[in-house]
């Protein structure tokens, strides 16, 4: 199994890591490329306004180098500090050029993409990149932290049509090894979520017994009611499909996935 783990910021850096080992545990052969992509306005072939906007952004992060120089401290520090086992899974590259473009390269193969929810003008790039052009499995880590990364006890966010068939069948590996699968939904309106569906897939998956989780809708955000029923059945990652009504509609209005994207406390396996 090939893991690549974008690292756009060094913030990022540790929790991405993380995640990726976390992942990986899933497959005793597996190998984890962690990329960070140097944005140089100097060296992109991009519109004029592209290039203003990576050139203004240099006035408040630094420049490209600045901020490569940063993740390499942050993946040295972090490899440190890991096991002599963990770090011989893990190697390093950079590549010069804009983000996107660059994650089309390196991520065409690979069976999951690791990523930083998106802060920055970069991992935005790269996780639109990942999402709809490359259609792969995406893993975001939590929103904290300190939250442990873990695959033992999965909750599947069903929704039909929109991805998270397609984020079932690429989460196969994490799905079958799980110790526990809740298929959780949100009813609105009275309307069946096509369960049975859901159900059908994650036998198809591996699984033999499936916690069905059903609510009716309330006053909350369905991305708010989503991680209660998470927290409620005990997940540790929550597996959903990315963007139903398209990346762009939902940061203009809001939507499930922006809110997810934001504030999950949880590790998200998401696909589009």
């Amino acid at each position: 199994m090939r893991i690549l783990a974008v690292l756009t910021e060094a913030r990022g850096v540790a929790a991405g890591l993380d995640a990726a080992l976390a992942a990986a545990r899933v497959d005793p052969d597996s190998r984890i490329e962690a990329l960070h992509v140097k944005v140089d306005p100097a060296h992109l072939g991009v519109a004029p306004e592209e290039a203003a906007l990576q050139q203004l952004r240099q006035a408040q992060d630094g420049t490209a180098e600045v901020r490569a120089s940063a993740v390499r401290a942050a993946f040295a520090g972090w490899r440190e500090s890991a096991s002599a086992a963990d770090r011989g899974r893990v190697t390093y590259g950079e590549i010069v050029g804009a983000e996107a473009d660059a994650i089309r390269q390196a991520g065409r193969d690979a069976d999951l993409l690791v990523l930083t929810r998106p802060g920055d003008l970069d991992a935005a790039d790269a996780l639109h990149t990942a999402i709809f052009e490359l259609r792969g499995l995406c893993l975001l880590p939590p929103s904290e932290p300190s939250v442990r990364v873990a695959f033992e006890r999965l909750a599947i966010a069903w929704a039909p049509g929109g991805g998270v068939e397609r984020a079932i069948r690429l989460a196969r590996p994490w799905i079958a090894a799980a110790d526990r699968v809740s298929l959780i939904a949100i009813q609105r309106d009275g309307h069946d979520p096509a369960l049975a569906e859901g159900e059908a897939l994650l036998r198809q998956a591996g699984v033999e017994t499936v916690e069905i989780v059903l609510r009716a809708a309330d006053a909350r955000a369905r991305g708010e009611q989503l991680l209660a029923l998470a927290k409620e059945v005990g997940a540790q990652a929550m597996v959903m499909g990315a963007f139903k009504r398209g990346a762009w509609v939902e940061w203009a209005v809001g939507g499930t996935t922006r809110r997810l994207l934001e504030h999950a406390p949880l590790p998200l396996l998401l696909a589009h």
